[in-house]
C-alpha cells in the first residue's frame, strides 16, 4: 500500500473514531450535566409548590390565632354574647378571611356553632358530613386536649382536601382558663389549587395517599414514600417530569400526594446542544483533514517520492561520486543533504580501505607482542591462576598453581579437570559457581577450603571472569586462587570476640548506652532504643541525650562524673520521644584516655516508671476511697437533714394555706407558697435519691426520671446551674428497664460530670441529654458536650484505670475540676453486666458525643409508659419531646 493511501485511511479513521467519541462524550457527560439541572430544578419546583402550601397554613393560623385571642370570641364561647354570630360571622367575614369554615368548640370538644360558606352562591350552607365526623372523633378532642398554640394541618372533607387551622380560644391579653377552641378552614378544590398555580406558576394537584383509583404515576409514587423518604420523582414522558411531597394531616399522619408537573425544557434544549456540537465538530475535522492531506501532498509526499527515484538512481549505477538534488531547509532537504554526506563518506571509505590492510599486520604483530607481556606477567604474579575451557578441564596454570595442584610442573596439570584438586563435599557449590560464572561473566571472593599435605586446610579467596568468543559463547574461565588462610583465622578470632561481646550487650534487658562528652549517643542496644520510644537503636545513635533530661539534672550528673569517676543507684526523670515521662534508675561511669582527658560515659538503665506509677495510683486510690466515703457520710446526713426539716415545712405550709383562706388579700402569700413548695420538691427528691442509692435490688426503673433526678440534683453547683446552657431531649416512648438503680445513678452522674468538666475554660458550654429508643431491642442515652475534644490516640485508654488527662489534687489550680481516672472505667464496669455497648465520637476543640446502647432483655412486662407519640410531636413530626434549659 502507497504511503498516500495510507495517510488517505489514516485520516479518514481519524475523523470517524473523533466523531464517534465525541458523540458519546458528549452524551455522556453533557446529558449527565442537563439531567442534574433538570432534577434540581424539578427539586425547587416541588419545594416552593410545598412552602407555598405551607404559607397558606400559616397565614390561616394567623387570622384564626386573630379571632381566638380577643374578648368577643372569650364571652361567645362562655355564652355571654348571643348576638357575637350575627354581629360578626357574616358573609363577608368569610369573604375577607378568604375561609370557607368557622367552627367553634366548647371547652368538652363539642361543636356549639359551624359554618360554611360557598364561594360559588356565596352564601352558607350546611357542614360536610366528613368534617362533622371529624369534630366528634376523640382523636380531635385528645389533640386539642394538648394545644395551647395554632394546630394546623391538611384534612379530608367531603369537598376534596381542606386547610383546617384550630386554636385555643382566650382573652386579647392571652390569659385562661380555655373557653374553647376556634377552627378555620379553607377547602382546596380545582379553583383553589388552579389560583395557587397561578401564582407560582406551577401545574399542581392533589391526591389521597395510597388511593387505589389514583393515576399510575402517583400511584406509583405513594408506594415509594413514607415518613422516613417524603419525596419521590418520576420522569412521565419526553416533555414532562413530575415531583412528589408527602403531606400529613392534622394527626401528623401521612395523609395526601401534592404532585408537580414540570416541562423538560432543559432536557430537549440538551439533546438540541449535542446534536449541533457533534454536526459542527465533524465539519470542522474533515475540513481540517482535506487541509492536512493536501498539504501532506504538496509538502511531503511528492518530494519524498523524487528523493527515493534518485537513491534508485545512484544505487542502479554503483557510482558513489554522484550526488542527489536537495531543495529546502525542512526535514527531507536535510535528509537529501545526509544522503550527499553518507556517498561522501563511502567514496571516502574506499580510499581509506587500502590504508587500513597494511595498519592491520602491523596490528597483528603488535598483538602478539601483548600476548607475550600478558604471559610474563601470568606466570610471574604471585596468585594460582588457571585457564580452563567451558567443562572445567584445565588449559593453562602458571607456577603458583602447582602450590594447590600437587604437582611439580604447571605442564602436568594440563588437560585434567579442576574437580580433581577439589574434595567431593565441595564438588556441587564448585560446579554452581562455575556455572554462575558462565552466566554473569565474572566471580569475586568466594571461600573455598583445600586440604593440604601436612593435614591443615587452606583457606582459598577465588576470583574468576569468563571470555567469550566471537559468538558471544564462553571460550575460556580464568580462575585465580589467593591462600588467605592466616589473615582468614585471625579475622575469625576477632569476630568471635566481637559476637561474644555484642550479644552481652544487645540481648541485656537493661538499658546500656555510651555516650560522648556533650551528650551524644555513641553506642547503646535496643533495651535503651525501647526505652526512650525509639524503634531500635540505629535510630538513637547520633541523637543528644540531653533532648531527653532536664538540661540542670545533666550538669549535675556530669559534675558528679568529673569529681568521683562514676555514680550508681541515681534516680532521674526523662521523657520519651513522643513526650511521655519516663524514670529511669541507672549506673555510669567515665573513660579516662591516656592524657588523662575524659572521653566517653558508659552506664545501664532501667525504667522503673511502672513502679513510681503503681505507688502513685496507690496513694490516689487511698484519697479516692477516703473521699468516696466522706460523700457516703454526707449523703446520709443530707438524707437526714432533710427527713428533719420535712416535718415543719409541712407544718409552714398548712399554715400558710389557712392564712390564705382568713386574710383579706391571699395573693400576697403566693410568693412565700411557691418558694415553700420548691423547697419541698427539693426534699422529696433528695430522700427519693438516698433511698434508691441504698436499694441493692433490680427494679422497674424510669431512665427519663432517673436522668432527671441526677440532673436535677446537680443543680446545686452554681457553675452547673448558672454558667451551662443545658439541653434535654428525653424519648417519651422509653420502655422501663429493669436493673439496679445505683448502677445507673452513678453511671449518669459519673458521664455528665466528666462532660462538665471537660468544658472547663471553653467560651461555649453546652451540655445535651438525649434517650432514644432504637428499634425494639435497646435503649440509646446520649450525653454532648462542646469542651475540649479527645484526642484520637487517648480514645483506646478511655476505660483503663487510672487513665486520665485531668491534674491530680496537689498540682490542679483553683476551680480546675481534678481526677483519677476512676469514673469512665466505673461507668463500663457498672453497665457491661447489663450488656451495655458504647461509642464515643469526639474532636479536640468541638466536643464529644457519648453514647451508650443498652439492650432491652431485662424490659418488664408488666408496665409501660402509655404516651402517645401524637401528643409529642407536631404537625409535621418535627421536634417531638424536646426541653432546652438555657444558662442561667
Amino acid at each position: 500500500m502507497s504511503l498516500r493511501r495510507k495517510t488517505l485511511l489514516s485520516i479518514a479513521a481519524v475523523i470517524l473514531v473523533l466523531g464517534v467519541g465525541v458523540y458519546f462524550t458528549a452524551t455522556d457527560i453533557l446529558m449527565d450535566s442537563f439531567s442534574d439541572l433538570e432534577m434540581k430544578n424539578t427539586i425547587n419546583n416541588l419545594e416552593r409548590a410545598v412552602n407555598a402550601l405551607k404559607g397558606n397554613l400559616e397565614g390561616l393560623a394567623g387570622e384564626v390565632t386573630d379571632w381566638a385571642v380577643w374578648d368577643d370570641s372569650y364571652a361567645f364561647a362562655q355564652g355571654e354574647d348571643p348576638d357575637y354570630p350575627a354581629v360578626n360571622l357574616l358573609s363577608n367575614t368569610f369573604v375577607n378571611l378568604r375561609i370557607n369554615l368557622a367552627i367553634y368548640l366548647d371547652r368538652e370538644g363539642e361543636a356549639f356553632w359551624c359554618g360554611q360558606y360557598d364561594d360559588s352562591t356565596g352564601l352558607q350552607v350546611p357542614m360536610p358530613e366528613a368534617l362533622l365526623a371529624l369534630l366528634v372523633s376523640p382523636e380531635l378532642r385528645a389533640r386539642l386536649s394538648k394545644c395551647d398554640s395554632a394546630l394546623y394541618g391538611v384534612v379530608c372533607s367531603g369537598r376534596g382536601p381542606a386547610l383546617l387551622v384550630a386554636h385555643p380560644i382566650l382573652t386579647s391579653e392571652e390569659q385562661g382558663p380555655v373557653a374553647g377552641w376556634l377552627l378555620f378552614g379553607r377547602f382546596l378544590d380545582e379553583a383553589a389549587l388552579r389560583d395557587l398555580s397561578q401564582m407560582i406558576h406551577l401545574n399542581l394537584s392533589f391526591h389521597r395517599w395510597n388511593d387505589q383509583n389514583a393515576s399510575p404515576d402517583v400511584a406509583d409514587a405513594s408506594l415509594g414514600m413514607s415518613r422516613q423518604y417524603p419525596r419521590h420523582f418520576h420522569t412521565l414522558d419526553r416533555d414532562a417530569i413530575a415531583g412528589y411531597a408527602l403531606l400529613d394531616d392534622l394527626f401528623g399522619r401521612p395523609a395526601f400526594v401534592l404532585r408537580v408537573i414540570t416541562p423538560r425544557e432543559i432536557y430537549s434544549q440538551g439533546l438540541a446542544v449535542i446534536r449541533y456540537l457533534v454536526v459542527a465538530l465533524m465539519a470542522v475535522v474533515a475540513i481540517l483533514g482535506l487541509l492536512i492531506l493536501v498539504i501532506l501532498e504538496r509538502g511531503v509526499l511528492v518530494r519524498l517520492a523524487q528523493l527515493s527515484g534518485e537513491v534508485r538512481r545512484i544505487g542502479t549505477s554503483q557510482d558513489l561520486s554522484l550526488r542527489v538534488p536537495h531543495q529546502g531547509k525542512d526535514e527531507l532537504g536535510s535528509l537529501a543533504v545526509e544522503i550527499n554526506r553518507m556517498l561522501e563518506a563511502l567514496e571516502k571509505s574506499g580510499s581509506e580501505l587500502k590504508r587500513y590492510s597494511g595498519e592491520l599486520k602491523q596490528a597483528l604483530e603488535d598483538l602478539r607482542l601483548q600476548e607475550e607481556t600478558l604471559r610474563s606477567i601470568f606466570e610471574a604474579t604471585p596468585d594460582a591462576l588457571s585457564i580452563l575451557d567451558p567443562e572445567g578441564k584445565i588449559v593453562f596454570a602458571n607456577q603458583a598453581a602447582t602450590a594447590f595442584s600437587y604437582t611439580s610442573n604447571p605442564v602436568s596439570a594440563v588437560g585434567r579437570s579442576i574437580f580433581e584438586f577439589f574434595p567431593e563435599r565441595e564438588h556441587g557449590r564448585l560446579r554452581q559457581d562455575l556455572e554462575r560464572l558462565k552466566r554473569r561473566g565474572f566471580l569475586k571472593n568466594l571461600e573455598y577450603r583445600l586440604p593440604g599435605l601436612d593435614g591443615v586446610d587452606y583457606i582459598l579467596d577465588l576470583s574468576a571472569s569468563l571470555m567469550r568468543d566471537a559468538a558471544d559463547n564462553p571460550r575460556f574461565l580464568v580462575v585465580g586462587f589467593r591462600d588467605v588462610t592466616e589473615s582468614r583465622l585471625a579475622q575469625e578470632a576477632l569476630t568471635r570476640s566481637e559476637q561474644r561481646y555484642r550479644l552481652l550487650f544487645e540481648r541485656n534487658l537493661a538499658g546500656v548506652f555510651r555516650t560522648s562528652m556533650d551528650g551524644r549517643i555513641l553506642d547503646c542496644n535496643d533495651s535503651m532504643a525501647r526505652m526512650l520510644g525509639y524503634p531500635n537503636r540505629s535510630r538513637l545513635i547520633g541523637v543528644n541525650s540531653r533532648e531527653f533530661y532536664d538540661p540542670s539534672d545533666m550538669d549535675l550528673i556530669q559534675e558528679e562524673l568529673r569529681r568521683h569517676g562514676s555514680m550508681s543507684h541515681w534516680e532521674i526523670r526523662c521523657h520519651r520521644r513522643d513526650g511521655r515521662p519516663v524514670w529511669f534508675l541507672g549506673s555510669a561511669s567515665l573513660i579516662i584516655g591516656e592524657e588523662n582527658e575524659p572521653l566517653v560515659v558508659q552506664g545501664t538503665m532501667i525504667d522503673v516508671t511502672e513502679l513510681k506509677q503503681t505507688q502513685r495510683h496507690e496513694r490516689e486510690m487511698q484519697l479516692e476511697l477516703m473521699q468516696q466515703a466522706k460523700l457516703a457520710s454526707i449523703g446520709l446526713l443530707a438524707a437526714g437533714v432533710a427527713h428533719n426539716l420535712n416535718v415543719p415545712l409541712q407544718a409552714l405550709i398548712s399554715h400558710v394555706e389557712l392564712l390564705k383562706m382568713t386574710r383579706p388579700e391571699p395573693d400576697t402569700l403566693d410568693p412565700v407558697m411557691e418558694q415553700a413548695q420548691r423547697l419541698r420538691e427539693v426534699i422529696r427528691n433528695l430522700l427519693d435519691r438516698s433511698r434508691q442509692e441504698q436499694d441493692p435490688t433490680e427494679q422497674d426503673l424510669d431512665l427519663n426520671r432517673l436522668l432527671r433526678q441526677e440532673l436535677d440534683f446537680l443543680n446545686a453547683d452554681l457553675t452547673f446551674k448558672h454558667l451551662i446552657e443545658k439541653r434535654y431531649e428525653f424519648d417519651p416512648d422509653l420502655p422501663p428497664l429493669r436493673g439496679v438503680y445505683g448502677d445507673f445513678s452513678q453511671s449518669f452522674m459519673n458521664l455528665i460530670k466528666n462532660a462538665v468538666d471537660a468544658m472547663h475554660g471553653c467560651p461555649v458550654r453546652r451540655l445535651e441529654v438525649r434517650t432514644a429508643r432504637e428499634g425494639n431491642e435497646s435503649i440509646l442515652v446520649e450525653v454532648n458536650d462542646t469542651g475540649c475534644g479527645i484526642p484520637p490516640e487517648h480514645l483506646p485508654l478511655l476505660f483503663e484505670p487510672f487513665f486520665t488527662t485531668k491534674p491530680g489534687a496537689e498540682a490542679a489550680r483553683t476551680g480546675e475540676p481534678i481526677g483519677n481516672g476512676l469514673g469512665l472505667p466505673s461507668v463500663h464496669q457498672l453497665l457491661k453486666k447489663y450488656g451495655a455497648r458504647f461509642d464515643i465520637q469526639s474532636e479536640v476543640g468541638k466536643g464529644t458525643v457519648f453514647r451508650i446502647l443498652i439492650p432491652l432483655q431485662a424490659v418488664s412486662r408488666e408496665s409501660s409508659l402509655e404516651v402517645s407519640q401524637d401528643e409529642w410531636e407536631s404537625v409535621f413530626g418535627e421536634n417531638a419531646g424536646e426541653e432546652v434549659v438555657t444558662a442561667g
